[in-house]
């Protein structure tokens, strides 16, 4: 049902009609594998748009956990975060997370930059980001990254799918994110995708 839901998401709502490109299935599945995650990990988008991201987390953690109820159980209550601002994509993430039977989503609608929002994800202690943020606004998509960063626990990994154009294009904005990025965090390795 819940594979059902996420394809009506696409097919009703197209990339035209939303404005904005869902991240692919093989993607979330590309992070959940390079991260590494564990059963203990708790899982924070900052972007999270249909949930796509947590979703495939929560079946790896689940999968890892075994035959371990309490463990479970634990995972979909508390081990998953997400916040996304538009009020149609926040209602398509929490319904596609219900669908997966996961227990209480921890799905914020509001502003992920906003430090409201940060401090309520803060509490949770995300020990594992993936992000996919939103392409061509205002706010850089490097800024998105940072914030995910500003939110996980010190050792914490983020995987983040960005275009190419933040990274090589010379312009100020960008400059000053991927320079207080490398300033404050570790970047570990980089993939280009066609």
């Amino acid at each position: 049902l819940g594979q059902f839901y996420s394809e009506f998401i696409r097919y009703v709502n197209g990339d035209k009609k939303l404005g904005l490109v869902l991240t692919p299935q093989h993607v979330t599945e590309l992070f959940v594998d390079i991260a590494d995650l564990t059963a203990d990990d708790v899982l924070y988008d900052n972007c999270c748009g249909t949930a796509g991201f947590l979703i495939k987390g929560m079946k790896r953690m689940i999968e890892l956990s075994g035959n371990d109820s309490t463990k479970k159980k634990r995972i979909k209550e508390t081990q998953l975060i997400g916040v996304e601002r538009r009020s149609d994509m926040f209602t398509y993430a929490c319904s596609n997370m219900m669908m997966r039977g996961d227990g209480k989503s921890n799905i914020l609608l509001g502003d992920s930059l906003s430090n409201a929002v940060k401090s309520e994800v803060k509490t949770h202690k995300p020990t594992m980001g993936f992000l996919n943020p939103p392409y061509s606004t205002s706010i850089s998509e490097l800024e998105f990254v940072y914030r995910n960063l500003e939110c996980l626990e010190k050792n914490s990994l983020c995987v983040a799918i960005i275009p190419l154009g933040c990274i090589i294009e010379n312009n100020d904005r960008d400059y000053q994110w991927k320079k207080k990025l490398l300033e404050e965090h570790t970047l570990k390795a980089v993939f280009s995708m066609p």
